[in-house]
């Protein structure tokens, strides 16, 4: 059907003019009038969705505690749009697009602020990832995990291993250096830390050079920094692809060091070897040893 042919469609003239009467009670009267309620909203979710992310990343709330955000605030936009549907002035048929660009076209900046705040608002629910995806998307971050760090700082201070775990993940961009210099490409990027290397972190830095666990644990957070970069080690030949964060501070010395973290690629991500505080003497004036 042509324009001409629909403008002359009495049916499509009525539902145009229904949806146009829609949008711009909805788009404009509704927007005007719930604009204040709508700012608010926007702004308690914007805050909410935002400290769960960041609760989440601290390990403070898990995938199912995650807040929701305020929909249809009492005396918002949607609210009213109800009640207006509810008194036969609108159908219940919605049109998004021209409600949004009604209450674009509506009369007030403060109109047009609160109907995006509160559409950036609704959409944060379908931005954010699905409780089962919520882990692959943390490993994209790089870094060492909280949990992490605490599980090897507890096994180092009660001096046993409580075996296998992931302690963080690297960056993609420190993923795809490992990768070549491994020369192959890892499942993940996830970093794991082991019995192995526990008994090295143990042997080599807490014994023979007197650090404390809460060095090693500060060494093993510095080597896996977002600003650490793919190297491998000239001194073993080239081999043991690692982690090299150079120029980091020793707290207790004021002595600045390389944090290096040699790893290993395994089927499900990679393995730490050892972390090396290169260029910082033990508290007991040994240097590093490997």
């Amino acid at each position: 059907m042509g324009l001409l042919d629909a403008l002359a469609d009495e049916d499509f003239r009525r539902g145009t003019g229904r949806g146009l009467r829609d949008a711009a009670n909805r788009g404009i009267v509704g927007g005007l009038l719930g604009a204040p309620v709508d700012l608010t909203a926007g702004v308690v979710n914007a805050g909410l969705m935002g400290g769960g992310v960041l609760g989440h990343e601290l390990g403070l709330l898990g995938a199912d505690q995650m807040p929701q955000p305020i929909t249809a605030p009492v005396g918002g936009s949607e609210w009213l749009g109800q009640k207006m549907q509810d008194a036969g002035m609108v159908s219940p048929e919605r049109q998004p697009l021209a409600e949004f660009l009604a209450s674009m076209a509506g009369p007030g900046a403060a109109v047009k602020g609160a109907r995006g705040m509160s559409m950036a608002a609704d959409a944060l629910p379908a931005l954010m990832p699905s409780r089962g995806s919520l882990p692959s998307l943390v490993g994209q971050f790089g870094a060492i995990d909280p949990k992490g760090k605490a599980r090897l700082l507890s096994d180092l201070q009660g001096g046993t291993s409580s075996g296998r775990y992931r302690l963080g993940d690297v960056t993609e961009g420190q993923g795809k250096g490992l990768d070549a210099l491994f020369g192959r490409e890892a499942a993940s990027r996830d970093v794991y830390m082991t019995d192995d290397a526990y008994r090295h972190l143990v042997e080599r830095r807490l014994i023979d050079q007197g650090f404390s666990p809460e060095d090693v644990a500060l060494f093993t957070e510095q080597a896996m920094a977002k600003r650490a970069r793919p190297n491998l080690d000239p001194s073993k030949g080239g081999q043991f692809p690692a982690l090299l964060n150079s120029g980091v501070s020793d707290p207790v010395s004021g002595r600045t060091f390389d944090a290096r973290m040699p790893l290993k690629s395994t089927d499900d991500g990679y393995e730490v070897r050892s972390v090396v505080p290169e260029g910082l003497r033990g508290r007991n004036n040994k240097a590093p040893k490997r």
